[in-house]
């Protein structure tokens, strides 16, 4: 797994618990599908991007160039609601046969992943860093 950093921001839903919420953490819905639609166009370079998936620690949504499957997590630091702008941590997990196997990771889609995560962020007003992986 690839920690990408700790994003912040009050532009997405972070104090009102949804009814079909797993438990009373899973914000970042509007999260992964923002986010999902800034990375659209890496399907050009042969990406495919599914549907946001809810999980007990926030939102995901699996990604696939060729044979690499990868799992962007969007994981929502807190224990429910808060007032203060929200955090998220963003990660990327390689998935697959060749990663189980051989331990093969796709480092450039990995870092094509990234650099478009890094140009969607710096881009928004609302939306900043707060902690980013080295």
């Amino acid at each position: 797994m690839k920690i990408l950093g700790t994003v912040e921001s009050d532009r997405f839903e972070h104090r009102i618990v949804q009814p079909h919420f797993i438990n009373p953490c899973c914000f970042g819905e509007d999260l992964a599908d923002w986010l999902r639609e800034q990375l659209r166009g890496l399907s050009t370079l042969g990406f495919e991007i599914d549907a946001p998936v809810q999980e007990d620690y926030g939102w995901g949504f699996w990604m696939r160039k060729g044979k690499s499957k990868l799992w962007l997590a969007l994981s929502y630091v807190g224990e429910g609601p808060t007032e203060t702008p929200a955090r998220w941590v963003l990660s990327i997990t390689h998935s697959g046969i060749m990663a189980s196997l051989f331990g093969r990771v796709d480092s450039d889609s990995i870092h094509t992943i990234e650099e478009a995560i890094n140009a969607a962020i710096a881009t928004s007003d609302d939306i900043k860093w707060v902690e980013e992986a080295c």
